[in-house]
């Protein structure tokens, strides 16, 4: 695979984490407001309960997905640019 489609799954694998985040933090809110108003055992937020699970599993899959496009990029072309990389992993310029 060239390096420009790695490139490109990388900007989407990175978006999708981004969005990820965004909307767990969300769910997050919403579960803790719904425990606020005492509702934590209706139906509705044993639900908010299990998406907010499904969610956390789907975000995990991007993050894993997004950190072997990192490792392919590094292992089989090179470095990955400074800002496309986790600040641990990054080479120290």
């Amino acid at each position: 695979m060239d390096r420009e489609t790695l490139f490109n799954w990388l900007a989407i694998a990175e978006r999708h984490v981004a969005e990820g985040a965004h909307q767990l933090l969300q769910q997050r809110e919403l579960l803790s407001r719904s425990q606020a108003q005492e509702r934590s055992k209706s139906a509705t937020a044993g639900m908010a309960r299990e998406l907010l699970d499904a969610m956390e599993r789907l975000q995990a899959f991007h993050i894993a997905h997004r950190d072997r496009l990192i490792k392919m990029l590094r292992d089989g072309h090179g470095t990955v640019p400074h800002l496309m990389c986790p600040a641990e992993a990054c080479p120290k310029a």
